[in-house]
């Protein structure tokens, strides 16, 4: 793997991180693809089509409970 994907995956584990713990520092915060990619500071496809293990693992299993939703 090239450096520079050693690099974006290294900082989109971190914004993953962030958004999970609720304490982003570049986008809203929401669970979402664009808002990784924000929090990432890398371009959305860079996500969508690079690194879909991470997207997908991420996002797809790893939601923050809604507050004052029921469940």
């Amino acid at each position: 793997m090239s450096e520079d994907r050693t690099a974006e995956r290294k900082s989109i584990r971190a914004a993953i991180d962030r958004l999970l713990v609720g304490t982003p520092l570049r986008s809203d915060g929401a669970l979402t693809v664009v808002s990784l990619a924000a929090e990432a500071d890398v371009k959305r496809h860079v996500l969508t089509h690079r690194h879909t293990d991470l997207t997908v693992r991420s996002l797809g299993s790893s939601r923050r409970p809604v507050p004052g939703a029921a469940g």
